[in-house]
């Protein structure tokens, strides 16, 4: 715990440092206090750089009762399964950069086409530049650093109320598409140096807009107009899991072929297929795959996909996605 308490320490002096409630020494203990309780409480997340926003925003909005900011953001870590997004491995944050980066290439084509599928680029430009950051904070990070940071809670209140499923935080994506919608609203995509200045410009257009209220109001507005799908999000969510899988397999695959490459041909055919059942049979026994293919998202995927001709992706959004 000893690096949780020197990374808990160090963060709270920067956490929204131009509110002058979070320069109270004793405001930041009681952040202090909850951050410890939550690394204590989930040894198996600890403490994850963006924790602090989260309790953060959490104690303005409640006026920084320790037991109600406690209880609230364990019920999002536990029950809403976001713990998993700061576990170690990030694996949780990486389903969501890749579900996101799909939401994009359907929600968003030009956007897509032009910022992140743009041959051309110098260097390779994706989504998780800023959504983990968007993601890790719900917003806030952006913002942090202005005397605006407040209103985060605007959105948080969004998140909490309106996501219709707390498991696949569609309303997190939602407003992620929006804002990012927003940002290269009337933008000129020929007229930019994306190699250089992409990360600097999604970053300063999103402050801008966090920090207006009308903006925001614009933002939440359209995220409740957007049709998103736990059935969407679903079948994104299993593509991941597939290509995990096979990814997996294949790595495997390929380090016992290497070991055997000095091998008598027989020896490598017996092997091989000795290997390649053993191969088959640990993917399937694994404790992950059983969790997953045992999980209440595969078997309510099951009876969702019997409707897969009522719900597919949308053929008209809301104006301002006409870009």
């Amino acid at each position: 715990m000893l690096n949780n308490h020197d990374e808990i320490l160090r963060d709270i002096s920067r956490t929204f440092p131009k509110l002058k409630e979070f320069q109270i020494n004793e405001n930041q203990n009681k952040m202090i206090e909850i951050l410890f309780k939550i690394s204590y409480a989930l040894p198996n997340v600890g403490y994850c750089q963006g924790m602090n926003y989260l309790v953060g925003i959490f104690l303005y909005a409640l006026d920084f009762n320790v037991e109600q900011v406690y209880s609230s953001v364990m019920s999002i870590l536990i029950n809403w399964e976001y713990q998993e997004i700061y576990n170690k491995g990030l694996i949780k944050l990486r389903e969501m950069c890749f579900v996101f980066n799909e939401l994009i290439k359907e929600y968003l084509p030009e956007i897509y086409d032009n910022i992140f599928n743009n041959k051309e680029n110098e260097i390779e430009i994706t989504s998780e530049l800023f959504a983990i950051q968007w993601f890790l904070t719900l917003f806030t990070y952006d913002i942090a650093d202005t005397e605006y940071a407040i209103n985060s809670i605007l959105i948080l209140d969004n998140i909490i109320i309106h996501d219709p499923s707390k498991n696949f935080n569609i309303t997190v994506y939602k407003i992620a598409l929006s804002l990012l919608c927003i940002i290269f609203k009337d933008y000129k995509f020929e007229k930019f140096n994306l190699n250089t200045h992409i990360l600097e410009f999604v970053r300063n257009r999103s402050k801008e807009i966090l920090m207006n209220i009308n903006e925001i109001d614009t933002l939440l507005n359209m995220s409740r107009d957007l049709k998103v799908s736990e059935y969407i999000i679903q079948k994104i969510y299993i593509k991941y899991k597939n290509l995990e899988l096979n990814k997996n397999f294949n790595t495997r695959n390929n380090g016992f072929k290497d070991e055997d490459a000095d091998q008598d041909q027989d020896e490598i055919n017996i092997e091989k297929e000795i290997q390649r059942s053993s191969i088959i049979n640990n993917i399937f026994n694994n404790s992950k795959f059983q969790e997953f293919s045992s999980s209440h998202l595969l078997k309510r995927y099951i009876v969702i996909s019997r409707f897969e001709d009522m719900d597919e992706f949308p053929s008209s959004f809301h104006p301002y996605f006409n870009i």
